[in-house]
């Protein structure tokens, strides 16, 4: 899958789950990772979601549906049993106690524009029923609603070091316009330039293509 260099100005970040705080406007808390990529497309088509803030509503229609690329830096559980439990979380509302879930309906009914969709902090839980099940939940959900890649970290570990991956993936993506290539590319440079035990920093990255 290919993304022009025109295809990367409108970009839907969202992340850092916390807990439900009145003072919010006033205790705006961020992540490295966050951080990380919106260093990398800085600019007036770039929407942060994050904190707080981050409750299923930012996740209907608007720039969720509109944008080119989504990246989700907020952890994820994909169960692979039962898809349909798969979920990210999400703040804490101001109205329930605990972590909101987004499930995948509220993704499959979406019309996404998205030409990528990267979840940088997902795990995968159970097995699946059968030797059939050819995509995981959530990935097969973006897909289904329109997206035309989804790279997924199922090995997610919160270090610098993934941040510096990201980096080194969205730098070749804005050059090569190229997903796979792109991915293949960085997992390549990380394990060429680091340590035999830096595993946990590149081979988690997966890319599937509708």
């Amino acid at each position: 899958n290919s993304l022009k260099a025109d295809d990367l100005q409108k970009v839907f970040l969202a992340g850092n789950p916390m807990d439900y705080s009145g003072d919010y406007a006033t205790r705006l808390e961020t992540s490295s990772e966050i951080r990380t990529v919106a260093d990398s497309f800085i600019g007036p088509g770039l929407q942060i979601i994050q904190g707080v803030a981050l409750l299923p509503d930012e996740f209907q229609g608007g720039y969720f549906q509109d944008s080119n690329l989504v990246h989700l830096a907020m952890p994820g559980v994909i169960d692979l049993k039962y898809p349909g439990t798969s979920g990210f979380e999400l703040s804490e509302s101001e109205y329930e106690p605990g972590r909101v879930v987004l499930r995948p309906q509220a993704i499959r009914s979406q019309a996404l524009s998205a030409g990528l969709v990267f979840m940088s902090s997902t795990r995968l839980i159970e097995k699946p029923l059968t030797d059939f099940s050819s995509q995981p939940g959530l990935v097969s959900d973006f897909l289904r609603a329109g997206a035309e890649s989804v790279v997924v970290d199922f090995w997610s570990v919160n270090t610098e070091s993934n941040n510096a991956f990201i980096t080194d993936f969205y730098s070749r993506l804005k050059r090569t316009g190229d997903v796979s290539v792109s991915l293949r590319d960085a997992r390549l440079n990380s394990l060429r330039t680091q340590s035999d035990s830096n595993l946990y920093d590149w081979a988690g990255y997966q890319v599937f293509i509708k």
